[in-house]
């Protein structure tokens, strides 16, 4: 009887002590879930390479990675800079030589250029050490105009190799 008593007792606490918002890593900040938008992700947005080998009797085709261009990985994550929402660019130059990348936001906000040294990583972050790296630091469009902004950007984005 009392192993009975014991076990409800138990078994409402366990639906009770969620409603209440008690848990045990309630008081411990290092506990918190982990959440996606701190995290780089890859700009999946390019088309896939079209590089095929002949191997024997074999068609190999290279895996798209649709998150490089011409040889540069692009990526981006959410932040926050001053209280002001923004996106934050990591760009990945895997050739042998410097390249220059430039976009476009719209038709009529200006041309963006960033220049990215051989075999280096480019990362934005809100208090950028050079002019350069302060360009990887887009304010976010709102959520009306982010899927138009994305699709322009993505679409006049070029890699080319500085001589």
């Amino acid at each position: 009887m009392k192993t009975k008593k014991h076990l409800i007792i138990l078994t409402l606490s366990m639906f009770v002590f969620p409603l209440l918002g008690m848990s045990q890593s309630a008081n411990k900040p290092e506990a918190t879930a982990f959440t996606f938008n701190d995290s780089w992700r890859p700009v999946n947005k390019f088309s896939a390479s079209e590089n095929k080998t002949q191997l024997g009797n074999n068609l190999v085709a290279a895996p798209s990675l649709t998150n490089v261009l011409n040889g540069v990985s692009f990526y981006s994550k959410n932040s926050e800079c001053n209280a002001e929402k923004m996106v934050i660019l990591k760009l990945i130059n895997s050739n042998s030589y410097d390249v220059q990348i430039s976009w476009q936001m719209s038709p009529t906000s200006p041309k963006v250029v960033v220049i990215v040294p051989a075999l280096k990583d480019y990362e934005g972050s809100c208090a950028p050490d050079d002019k350069n790296k302060a360009k990887l630091v887009i304010i976010k469009p709102s959520e009306s105009k982010k899927g138009e902004a994305m699709k322009y950007a993505l679409s006049h984005i070029s890699v080319a190799e500085v001589k």
